[in-house]
């Protein structure tokens, strides 16, 4: 157990080196080969935690019957769906409070927030029931996660990448008349 909580303490370092030292050397020349290293260890350190995690502690990793759901399993569910609520409603929190202009000011991203946070808060309570035993979590569970996987990149697309990939026609006809009007000019000067 104590060689566990050793490796815990060495990635999360590794994981706090890695946080520290993205801006600086992420994308300067010169420093890739500590960064690759650096991202190296540290995923696979994450990797190694979480097979000591799944193997070593005996958890899970399939649903085996109806019968015995597991409630350790979903029980380490409750906790990452309540962490990732926590922060879409934190979010949600602050779009009402006085630190909202310190977020976009974009209805997308609200709607963005808005469908997460309701979306992980389906799945907690999934999650709650499943760890309390009643087998109807597992088809709320399995619906939010579908809907997820479903919808989650068209509405990536949607919240921050259709303005960028937005067709502008005006600016695209001034181009057009632009580049006539100089073709043209040229024409009439060459004839001369």
């Amino acid at each position: 157990m104590i060689a566990y909580y050793g490796c815990l303490w060495l990635v999360s370092l590794l994981n706090l080196a890695w946080c520290c030292f993205q801006q600086a050397w992420e994308c300067t020349p010169g420093k890739e080969v500590p960064w690759n290293i650096l991202s190296l260890f540290t995923k696979s350190g994450m990797l190694f935690l979480e097979a000591i995690y799944l193997f070593g502690f005996g958890f899970p990793l399939f649903i085996d019957s109806y019968d015995h759901p597991h409630h350790l399993k979903w029980g380490l569910w409750v906790v990452h769906r309540l962490v990732l609520t926590a922060v879409y409603g934190l979010i949600l929190f602050m779009y009402q409070s006085k630190w909202r202009e310190r977020l976009p000011a974009r209805s997308a991203f609200y709607k963005y927030i808005t469908i997460m946070f309701t979306l992980n808060a389906l799945s907690l309570f999934a999650c709650g029931l499943l760890g309390n035993g009643a087998s109807f979590g597992f088809w709320l569970y399995g619906a939010t996660i579908v809907c997820y996987l479903a919808f989650y990149l068209p509405l990536i697309y949607v919240t921050f990448l259709a303005d960028f990939f937005q067709y502008d026609h005006h600016r695209c006809f001034y181009s057009l008349w632009h580049k006539r009007k100089i073709c043209t000019w040229r024409m009439y000067i060459t004839q001369r």
